[in-house]
């Protein structure tokens, strides 16, 4: 019995460590890929405040589009890469919706890639996305003039 406890032990130290040394060898991976997805993300929301300007049809949705995308960053500069990613995905969306509202056309150059649609899976559901948002920013309003005004940055190289 004492060998079986023994063996077992130590199958569990070395998943531990397997575990370990795979995530901290894949975290600049992740890193890679989140910026790249954020960076590609500040480029449609240009083009959906570019249409927004143009259209003039304020929905807030364009403003919550800007929210989502200065939480992913936050979240990616806090090492947080998924969830700046699924943040990052949610005002993708939302930028689309303002550019087809204020009766732009999707360019063909916004489409996922396949490496993007395989880190948008299993992308938590709008309602909870929008419920984090909310958590982080309590006080926040949707006022679309307004973030049409705001600096949206993409994320340097470091």
């Amino acid at each position: 019995m004492k060998a079986y406890s023994k063996i077992f032990s130590l199958l569990l130290i070395s998943f531990l460590i397997c575990a370990t040394l795979h995530t901290a060898n894949s975290q600049p991976l992740r890193r890679h890929q989140a910026r790249a997805y954020l960076n590609r993300t500040v480029l449609i929301i240009h083009e959906a405040k570019d249409q927004l300007n143009i259209g003039k049809n304020y929905t807030g949705e364009f403003a919550r589009a800007v929210a989502h995308q200065k939480l992913a960053r936050n979240l990616f500069q806090s090492g947080q890469f998924q969830k700046a990613i699924f943040h990052s995905h949610r005002a993708r969306i939302l930028a689309f919706a303002t550019i087809k509202n204020n009766k732009g056309n999707l360019k063909k150059d916004f489409e996922s890639t396949k490496e993007e649609e395989a880190l948008q899976m299993n992308t938590p559901k709008e309602e909870e996305l929008d419920r984090d948002l909310k958590k982080s920013e309590p006080n926040i309003t949707f006022d679309d003039r307004a973030a049409a005004r705001a600096e949206v940055k993409e994320i340097d190289e470091k």
